[in-house]
């Protein structure tokens, strides 16, 4: 399949994935990204503030294991794996009761069983697949060829490489699978970061019990720049809860619930949507697909959000039109 790419003019990221040493894939990329910050921006501090994050990242994938996937289905068990833990070590209970929800009973109810729900849980696994595909892996309109670079990254470069990749044509801190920014999470104590907020809600062990039961250290970094493997994942899991939440908070829960009830699938696959357009511009999303749950005529003849967002905003459109396909072919 990879062979259609060969008489394809690629561009970055993509091209650099084919760089034959991963070292000097990974150096290439940060430096195109250091070179599109020296081209728009002239901004020599934040030029050094990458390099000297790309002699980091370099060093911990030349030292560490790389995390080598044989294919796709594997990487989908994997993430299947990283949900459930994400979602055991979360204390909802806690998250339910704060100041910023202080949700009621029925809010409550909705949240657990929609929560428990295994076809929304394979949703959210396909979800992150297709987010990855969009994000880092989209080199052409047929998702075929999109899944084998990304299975191509997994089998010869591993999940450490993925989680290196940065966003080349941004100024800010954005790096990995997901593109996770430094606009979700950070250490500015004036800013609200959603990682950082539903991180607060991990459970913590002591290290008695760690060493115990040789559990991991659950709570995420509060920097991205600190992240390891496994972090990028759980951190995007919990800004997708984070967004759920919000969409239980802002939009009546008989909304909600009635368009549940109307067919489960469908609403679902809205989730899905609202998630993706939330990971590309949350607020816009927000605010868009609140005003598609209350036409009711929308819930009623199973209207897509895809199609109602396509004359509100180009850059959502094209975003979530991609994403459309490729969840209809990540089968």
């Amino acid at each position: 399949m990879l062979e259609v790419l060969k008489n394809k003019e690629l561009n970055y990221p993509i091209k650099a994935y084919f760089i034959d040493d991963s070292y000097l894939a990974l150096d290439t990329l940060w430096e195109e990204k250091n070179d599109y910050v020296e081209e728009k921006f002239k901004d020599e501090d934040l030029i050094l503030k990458f390099r000297k994050l790309k002699e980091k990242i370099l060093k911990n994938f030349a030292e560490h294991y790389k995390g080598y996937i044989e294919n796709s289905d594997d990487f989908k068990k994997y993430l299947s794996l990283v949900i459930s833990e994400s979602l055991i070590v979360l204390d909802l209970e806690k998250i339910f009761d704060n100041d910023r929800y202080k949700f009621d009973e029925m809010q409550k109810i909705f949240i657990r069983n929609l929560l428990r729900e295994e076809n929304l849980l394979k949703l959210l696994n396909k979800t992150l697949f297709c987010l990855i595909l969009v994000e880092i892996c989209y080199a052409d309109k047929d998702t075929e060829i999109n899944k084998e670079i990304l299975n191509y990254l997994l089998a010869r470069r591993g999940l450490r490489f993925l989680v290196s990749i940065p966003a080349i044509f941004d100024k800010v801190l954005s790096f990995g699978p997901f593109q996770i920014s430094e606009f979700v999470i950070g250490e500015n104590k004036d800013k609200f970061y959603p990682i950082n907020y539903i991180n607060r809600f991990v459970i913590e062990f002591s290290e008695e019990e760690r060493k115990e039961f040789n559990l991991p250290i659950y709570k995420l970094p509060e920097r991205l720049d600190d992240f390891d493997l496994r972090d990028h994942f759980r951190a995007e899991i919990y800004l997708l809860i984070y967004y759920f939440l919000e969409l239980v908070k802002n939009v009546d829960i008989e909304i909600l619930k009635n368009a549940y009830k109307e067919d489960e699938g469908w609403f679902f696959i809205q989730l899905c949507y609202y998630w993706a357009g939330c990971h590309h511009l949350p607020y816009l999303t927000q605010k868009l697909f609140k005003e598609f749950l209350e036409d009711n005529n929308n819930i009623k003849n199973k209207k897509s959000f895809a199609d109602f967002i396509q004359d509100k905003n180009e850059n959502l459109n094209i975003y979530l039109n991609r994403f459309r396909e490729i969840l209809k072919g990540a089968e």
